[in-house]
Order: structure tokens, then sequence, then C-alpha cells
């Protein structure tokens, strides 16, 4: 058994484990998160980025740029059952190798599972960049995440259709979105999983929290749909 961790994960160590293809920064899916939030919503974040504006988040650790920028929004973006969650444990098997990948991922959207009080399958990955002279591209770790739970997907409902995952990382308060579309290949390609990303633009918090949250909530309607 092959153990890769998220935290070390690299774009080589996915690309062997998955196809990758881009489509590079597109407007599809995010130009169909037109749904305006609702006035509590707006409300709310009429309140979080004026304290956003004030905290200059180009100053503030990664801890507390989570608390008072990421984790707030994706609250906000709950509905019924699906929950925001933070430190989340991501562990899954690729059922086409002996390569099994796992980790932290400091939050994600997701239904509650059986139990109370813990995450079922997420619906989107969020990892947040790091900061110091040791930091590292927080993207291989993100794709790493994403790649887990579509081998979860497959584990759980098989090969029919194509399968997707949604994935962001946040670098000071600017988010970045993207879109796995997966589909298995014959028996006789490797690697099995085809993966093709598509790319949102960066948006600033500070700025544009409602058009967020839109995506956040387009994306919770859409996978507990």
């Amino acid at each position: 058994m092959t153990k890769l961790s998220l935290a070390s994960a690299t774009l080589d160590d996915i690309a062997r484990l998955a196809a990758l293809a881009s489509r590079g920064v597109t407007d599809d899916p995010w130009d169909a998160a037109v749904e305006p939030p609702d006035e509590a919503a707006l409300s709310q974040l009429r309140y979080l980025t004026a304290k956003l504006a004030r905290a200059q988040p180009t100053t503030l650790n990664e801890a507390t740029l989570w608390s008072r920028a990421v984790y707030p929004l994706l609250e906000l973006a709950e509905m019924d059952h699906v929950r925001a969650w933070a430190e989340v444990p991501i562990a899954a098997k690729d059922p086409y190798s002996d390569t099994e990948i796992g980790g932290l991922v400091d939050g994600v959207l997701a239904p509650e599972g059986v139990l109370a009080g813990a995450p079922g399958l997420p619906f989107l990955l969020v990892v947040e960049a790091k900061r110091g002279i040791d930091a590292v591209d927080p993207r291989p770790q993100l794709l790493a995440a994403m790649l887990a739970v579509l081998w979860t997907g497959i584990a759980r409902a098989g090969e029919g259709g194509p399968l997707e995952a949604f994935g962001c990382f946040t670098v000071g308060d600017i988010w970045t979105f993207v879109r796995a579309e997966a589909v298995v290949r014959p028996a006789d390609i490797a690697p099995r999983l085809a993966v093709t990303l598509s790319w949102s633009r960066e948006y600033a918090e500070r700025a544009e929290a409602d058009a967020i949250l839109r995506v956040l909530r387009w994306i919770t309607r859409r996978s507990a749909g």
C-alpha cells in the first residue's frame, strides 16, 4: 500500500493517479451562480466585510484569517442538513491501484453524517494557503483531496456517469474555485481516471463577498440536489 499525504502531495503524484487536463479560467459553471443572497445574509456580509477591511487581511496570520474571513462565509452557505466543517480528515483508497490518500483539509461544506456532529462526503473542499518561508502552493493539496472525494464517490456509486467534485483555495481574502469532472477510462488505459479542471477567476472578499456566497450556495444546492 502506497500512502500519499495531502500535506506533501505534488502535481506529479496526482498525475500518476489521474490523467489531468485543464480548461483554464472559465465562465462556466461559475456564471450559473446568479441567485442573490437574501437580505439577512446581505446584512451579515456587510458586517463581515466592514470588519475585514478594518483588519487589514494581508497582515493577519492564517488562523485569524480563517476565523474572520473564510469560515463565516462557509457558515452562510449552510442549508438544510448541509454544514460548514473545519479541520476535516480525508482518507480514500484508489479503486484502481494500491494508493491511499489521507490528511486534513482546512474546511468543507458537507452533509451531516449518520452520526450527529460528523461530516459525510464533502461537496466542497477548502484549503487555505499557508504563509512563511516554508509556504507551499496549496493547489496540489486541494487537488489530492478532491481526488480522494472522487474515489469515495466511485466506491459508493460505481463508475456509471460522470463524477464531479468542487474545491477552493484561499490566499488572504482571495478565493479561487475549481470543479473537477472525472470519467473512468477503459481498463487497458492507465491511469484509469481522467479529470478535467475548470478554474474560476479570483474573487476578492472585501469587494465581492456576495459573489463568493452565490458560488458557495450554488455548489451546495447543486451537490445536495
